[in-house]
C-alpha cells in the first residue's frame, strides 16, 4: 500500500497484477525516470503478453496432415476419419468456441 505523499513506481498489467521488475541500466533516478516515460510514450513500457489463447493454441488440432497429435496416432494408434470427425466437431461445438478467446494463464479448474 502506498503512503500518502509517495509515489507508485510499479507496473501493472491489463488484470491488475503487478510486473516483475526490470533495470533500465540507468545509474540515476532522473535518468531511469525519463527512459520510463519515453517508453511509456511509445507504449512500450509493459512488454506484449507472450501467452496465446486457446483458440491460437489449439488451431489445427483435429486437423489431418496438420496435427502432431494425429500424426503420433497414426504410428501407435491410429483414428478412424470418422472418429476425427466427431471429436473436431465436439472440440468446436462444446470447447473452442467457449474457451476460444482466452488466454491459456487465464483458463483454471
Amino acid at each position: 500500500m502506498a503512503e500518502y505523499g509517495k509515489v507508485d513506481r510499479h507496473c501493472y498489467d491489463d488484470k491488475g497484477r503487478r510486473q516483475f521488475a526490470k533495470s533500465t541500466g540507468c545509474s540515476k533516478k532522473t535518468e531511469a525516470v525519463r527512459y520510463c516515460m519515453e517508453l511509456y510514450k511509445q507504449g512500450l513500457l509493459i512488454p506484449a503478453r507472450k501467452v496465446p489463447t486457446f483458440a491460437e493454441f489449439t488451431e489445427g488440432f483435429w486437423d489431418e496432415g496438420v496435427s502432431r497429435y494425429l500424426k503420433w496416432r497414426e504410428l501407435h494408434d491410429p483414428l478412424t476419419k470418422g472418429t476425427i470427425a466427431i471429436h473436431r466437431n465436439n472440440f468446436k461445438l462444446y470447447i473452442s468456441g467457449y474457451f476460444g478467446k482466452y488466454r491459456l494463464d487465464e483458463i483454471e479448474p
